[in-house]
């Protein structure tokens, strides 16, 4: 686990409104064998591809096959490709 950041002041006021039981944080490491696992993986598909193909232009087939093509150049100069996520989880009441 990774130090909480209490440096976002939004984020501070939003916490000190809630009646908080705990609020475990970290990393979380993902590991891949290459650029393609990892953009056909289902955590990717389903939490993260939408949003990047939101902000790519009409080129955006072009823009993701030049990503995989480098993605899989790092994983096969390195053995794997690894993707690391922050997460935080609040257990809370709303009041």
């Amino acid at each position: 686990n990774q130090e909480f950041n209490t440096d976002n002041p939004t984020l501070i006021s939003v916490l000190e409104e809630l009646p908080l039981w705990s609020a475990p944080f970290g990393l979380k490491l993902l590991r891949y064998i290459d650029g393609t696992t990892m953009l056909n993986s289902f955590l990717i598909r389903i939490a993260f591809l939408q949003s990047w193909k939101n902000i790519l232009s009409a080129e955006m087939e072009k823009v993701f096959n030049e990503v995989e093509k480098k993605l899989n150049a790092i994983a096969k100069e390195k053995g794997e490709l690894c993707l690391t996520i922050p997460y935080i989880c609040l257990d809370c009441q709303r009041i």
